[in-house]
């Protein structure tokens, strides 16, 4: 399964109070989608870092009190992290408790998880509710094939909806607009889908991740392109082969096409009328009808954030003209992606426009609609 569509199924496991395992490989954002859902949800999240924490850390510490009959006995102090649960449910949040590789911690961090996610409980502290509905449990681990880590046994796997998730360069993307990385990343990513996630055969060399990528974008935006490290530092995070794909795209990333090209292409055309429309459209032909499929895509992305910023310095008008000077059937899917997804509104005024006026073309219209 995509990682893209995590979302949905988190929505659907809390709904039904099921518990979520998902597996997949290092670095493909599994911490990153949970905590995106929880966001959009308005959920607290509490991400507990099991390869890292010492049982006490997670069950609480244990203490000494008087019961009703002034005998002494041992309970458990509450843990940190049950206090904050306990204190967005007063706030009337919902709860994502997220266990990041339960497969790698000690057996005994793994026992004290199978109560957890049995009995919603740790100890004796309930783990939260909200409106009749359970804080919701994520498990993440990586293949047991792969690294070094423990199977669930039936008696726990039985609880949970188990997921095999991968990486996808669309999901991928759409979230690099949002996150802010380099845009020679995304660009470069849009025409090479099969390095986001890159396992060489060589199993000394480093691979790269979606995680990997983003730590590379943060280094490229602090170091000068002239700079000799800048190559070692690319390999250092998304390996040698893959690295070397990249570095020799920086260098020739001024050949790619960008929001800035399209609209100096375009300069002053008037697009009022019918005729002046097609002769914007023919005037990007040459440039567009180059672009591959997946870039031509983020490429309509850019232009239509780039219009919600400054919606006179790119109007609508040519993204409409960008998007029909492509491609018929790059073009068609853009417009199945808007029409389907964020961007309904949109398509409706190009399949409004195209009522009016036959530059759009009606088989780009007919190609969307099957």
């Amino acid at each position: 399964m995509n990682i893209s569509s995590m979302k949905t199924v988190l929505n659907y496991a809390h709904l039904s109070k099921n518990a979520v395992h998902m597996i997949g490989e290092a670095g493909i954002g599994k911490t990153e989608i949970v905590k995106a859902y929880a966001e959009e949800m308005g959920f607290h999240c509490e991400v507990l870092q099991l390869t890292v924490m010492d049982t006490g850390d997670l069950i609480g510490m244990p203490v000494i009190e008087k019961d009703e009959t002034g005998a002494n006995v041992t309970t458990w102090a509450k843990p940190i992290w049950v206090q904050r649960i306990n204190q967005a449910n007063a706030a009337g949040k919902n709860v994502v408790i997220f266990l990041d590789e339960l497969g790698r911690a000690s057996i005994d961090i793994r026992q004290a998880a199978l109560q957890m996610v049995l009995e919603g409980k740790i100890q004796e502290h309930d783990l939260g509710s909200l409106d009749g509905l359970p804080s919701l449990m994520v498990v993440a681990d990586n293949p047991s094939d792969s690294y070094d880590t423990e199977d669930f046994d039936g008696a726990l796997e039985d609880r949970f909806i188990t997921l095999n998730v991968e990486a996808d360069i669309d999901g991928f993307l759409k979230y690099a607009r949002k996150a802010g990385i380099a845009p020679v990343i995304t660009d470069y990513l849009a025409e090479n889908g099969e390095k986001l996630v890159f396992k060489p055969d060589d199993t000394a060399e480093k691979g790269s991740t979606p995680r990997a990528w983003e730590s590379l974008s943060r280094i490229l935006k602090v170091v000068p392109e002239n700079d000799e490290l800048l190559y070692t530092l690319i390999t250092s995070k998304v390996g040698k082969t893959v690295g070397a794909s990249f570095h020799r795209f920086m260098t020739t990333y001024d050949n790619t096409v960008t929001v800035k090209d399209i609209m100096k292409l375009l300069g002053k055309a008037k697009m009022g009328t019918e005729d002046e429309q097609k002769a914007a459209r023919e005037l990007l032909k040459e440039t567009t009808q180059k672009i591959e499929s997946i870039s031509a895509s983020e490429l309509a992305e850019k232009m239509l954030t780039e219009h919600g910023k400054t919606p006179k310095k790119v109007p609508m008008t040519a993204i409409l003209a960008y998007i029909s000077s492509l491609h018929i059937e790059i073009a068609a899917g853009i417009l199945k992606s808007w029409k389907i997804g964020e961007h309904k509104d949109l398509y409706l005024s190009f399949a409004e426009a195209q009522g009016k006026s036959r530059w759009y073309g009606h088989e780009l219209l007919a190609g969307v609609e099957n």
